[in-house]
């Protein structure tokens, strides 16, 4: 006997009664789900959620789309006999997607511990190499600053003595000592430019701002763990689903968590359809790619825009 969503189908059991010849019978048949059952529950809803409770945050990833369609395909056919059984079991159908899905037992309890544990080291991996990137763009940054200041510096000595090379005297005769204009950039507007030409290469387009923000439930965002919006650092996509802030923190302004997520993001910027699908076509190609941040700004949608732009 098995539990259906067919009501009629017990009060059919009898006519499919086989009588044996020593006067006992038997029957096939199907009684119908206890009221209790988990298919009758109504949806419950965390205050301000668009999703019900009983949606959990996804595990897997539309890389293996294919795998799902053809499990769930699985379980539903195995549970309906290939279509020509309408009276089918739910918990079977459940049952059926979760071997499609999981396998057997046995075997996929040592591999979905690997899995894990190989997971949280690729994150910790690149967590660190965040770290140290970030670290190496600064001593680079400080280091092209130096020589500009070096550069300000000497152009500033050329200028009031004169060019001076090894073995010739420091200073010009005094009847040679002119004070003359500098011809184009003065020394300061020379180490500006020196500055910025040195940060163009290594100073992000665009930058995602604090969050919330303006942000409210149901915006459409871009989130990441930083501001400069590298897909090799933490970032994800979707609608907000809850906004709070950090009241006792004087470094951390709040959050926002994302539908179907559980992470507090502490950087979001509301952005259009089309800018989210381009993230989340061209982003995860870019993960372990050198960061470029006018390929960021493409993706955007941003063409030669000013540093610190928020999208």
């Amino acid at each position: 006997m098995t539990n259906t969503t067919n009501t009629s189908a017990a009060s059919g059991a009898a006519d499919n009664c086989t009588i044996l010849p020593d006067g006992s019978a038997f029957a096939v048949g199907s009684f119908p789900l206890p009221q209790d059952h988990w298919l009758y529950a109504p949806h419950e809803y965390e205050p301000g959620a668009d999703e019900p409770k009983e949606l959990l945050a996804p595990i897997l990833t539309h890389a293996q789309r294919n795998e799902v369609v053809a499990a769930v395909r699985y379980a539903v056919r195995g549970a309906t006999m290939c279509g020509k059984d309408p009276d089918f079991d739910p918990d079977a159908l459940v049952q059926n997607a979760v071997y499609a899905l999981c396998g057997p037992f046995g075997r996929t309890a040592l591999a979905t511990t690997a899995q894990a544990t190989s997971s949280d080291a690729y994150e910790g991996a690149r967590e660190d190499l965040s770290i140290w990137k970030r670290r190496a763009l600064e001593a680079e940054r400080d280091l092209r600053a130096e020589k500009a200041t070096t550069a300000r510096l000497v152009a500033e000595l050329n200028a009031n003595n004169g060019p001076t090379r090894m073995g010739e005297p420091a200073t010009q005769p005094a009847h040679q000592q002119e004070v003359q204009e500098p011809v184009g950039y003065t020394a300061a507007q020379a180490q500006t430019v020196a500055m910025s030409v040195a940060d163009e290469e290594i100073q992000p387009i665009v930058r995602n701002s604090e969050a919330p923000g303006d942000l409210k439930l149901g915006d459409y965002v871009f989130a990441s763990r930083w501001s400069d919006c590298d897909p090799g650092d933490p970032w994800a996509v979707g609608f907000v689903s809850e906004v709070g802030s950090y009241l006792k923190s004087v470094t951390k302004a709040g959050y926002i968590v994302l539908r179907g997520g559980s992470r507090r993001w502490g950087r979001a910027m509301r952005i259009t359809q089309e800018q989210g699908r381009r993230i989340c076509e061209q982003f995860p190609a870019m993960e372990r790619l050198p960061t470029d941040y006018k390929a960021i700004a493409r993706v955007f949608g941003i063409k030669g825009g000013q540093h610190g732009t928020d999208a």
